[in-house]
């Protein structure tokens, strides 16, 4: 009984005790609240704060966001710049772009071929003379080389042979110093070293199929045909067949004596001409040595010969011999020429006809890589520089001479089916 009175008074005063500081603390609380809310008012009357103040105490103090439209509007005059700024900031220059350029088709291929009539670079001689390579007769063609050296004989026509691709001549006459001349008529023999006359007038093809070739016999023969070779000049004629190739067109030179035109001849020009065009050739030209000399116009014999080449596949027909030039004939769309006379001819140092004239043809490669004779040019000339004698010194032809010279080659012209057009 005792014990439990000392418990009730015990949890009384524990009680008691616990009712009274609970008390104390509402108090003290109140009066702490009182305190912060009198502050505030104070703060409020004392200072006025801004509108990013406020915003920042809301934030702080009672984790509210601010508000955005003010935020938005205060980090826009922040981070704010002027376009000066903004221009004023490097950049990369831009590289200009350039347009593609515009592909251009390719040229068609061209060459441009040059012909020109006989050529002896050397006197007629006595038969059975023995070759001296020391004389020189005055006013010869050996003369002539000794004063000027090699490049005086083509100089006049220099300009037309070096900007063509080949320039074709006749031959007439041995190159060599081996044995003596042929007992015949006007034999004819050409110093060795006359050879550079050639070189230096840009000629690249020599047709030796002629009457004078052996004049010094099959050594002077053999001697020529090795000296042309070694110095890289193109041979046609007497078992000779000069095949290249120049900007992609293959073009072959045919040669051949036509003084008998016999059934032997027409075989050998058929199985030449088809051998090249088997072998790819794209352009054929056949030079003959054969006629009559110096008369104006072909016997038929030649005009059937000639023609029978073209029916045959050639596509250009040269005539030489006659030492005076003939007419020149368009058959079935290709030229022959009959006679192109004497052009540098030392073998004769004053011949009455001296007027000559040089042929000249230009075949084109089409895309399609076929080729055809696309432009021909007739180029009057004459076989000296003067008229008064044979200078060896072939020269252009123009004004009223030129004329003159076109004139006779159209008169020479007309008795063919369709002439040349002059």
């Amino acid at each position: 009984m005792k014990k439990q009175n000392k418990f009730l008074k015990n949890f009384l005063s524990a009680a008691g005790m616990a009712l009274l500081l609970g008390s104390f603390s509402f108090t003290a609380l109140a009066a702490d609240s009182q305190n912060k809310i009198e502050e505030g008012k104070f703060a409020k009357t004392k200072t006025k704060l801004t509108q990013e103040e406020k915003a920042k105490k809301i934030t702080a103090d009672l984790g509210v966001q601010p508000n955005k439209k003010q935020a938005k509007k205060t980090k826009a005059k922040r981070g704010a710049t002027t376009k000066a700024e903004e221009q004023a900031v490097p950049t990369e220059p831009v590289q200009p772009v350039e347009p593609p350029k515009p592909v251009e088709p390719p040229k068609p291929q061209s060459i441009v071929v040059s012909v020109a009539g006989d050529c002896t670079m050397g006197s007629y001689l006595e038969e059975g003379q023995i070759f001296d390579p020391e004389y020189r007769e005055p006013g010869s063609y050996e003369a002539y080389y000794s004063a000027n050296g090699p490049t005086y004989f083509f100089q006049n026509v220099q300009e037309i042979f070096a900007n063509d691709d080949f320039t074709w001549i006749n031959l007439e006459g041995p190159l060599s110093h081996y044995g003596p001349t042929e007992i015949k008529t006007f034999p004819i023999r050409c110093h060795p070293e006359e050879v550079n006359t050639l070189k230096a007038g840009s000629v690249e093809v020599c047709n030796i199929a002629n009457n004078h070739i052996y004049d010094c016999g099959w050594d002077g023969f053999n001697d020529t045909v090795k000296i042309l070779t070694e110095n890289n000049l193109g041979i046609s004629g007497e078992g000779h067949k000069y095949t290249t190739t120049k900007n992609g067109i293959k073009i072959t030179f045919l040669g051949y004596t036509s003084f008998a035109a016999n059934s032997e001849l027409y075989d050998m020009i058929k199985k030449d001409i088809i051998q090249a065009r088997t072998e790819g050739s794209n352009v054929v030209m056949v030079q003959f040595h054969g006629g009559e000399e110096r008369i104006y116009y072909p016997p038929y014999d030649q005009q059937e010969v000639f023609r029978y080449t073209i029916d045959t596949g050639a596509d250009v027909v040269i005539g030489a011999h006659p030492h005076v030039i003939q007419g020149i004939e368009m058959y079935k769309g290709k030229p022959i020429c009959y006679s192109m006379g004497n052009f540098s001819f030392g073998a004769n140092w004053n011949p009455v006809d001296k007027d000559t004239f040089i042929y000249q043809a230009t075949f084109t490669m089409t895309a399609d890589k076929k080729v055809s004779l696309t432009a021909q040019k007739v180029i009057p000339c004459r076989i000296s520089s003067v008229s008064y004698r044979n200078d060896f010194c072939p020269t252009i032809l123009t004004g009223e001479e030129g004329e003159r010279v076109i004139n006779r080659l159209r008169e020479y012209s007309s008795i063919f089916p369709v002439p040349y057009n002059f």
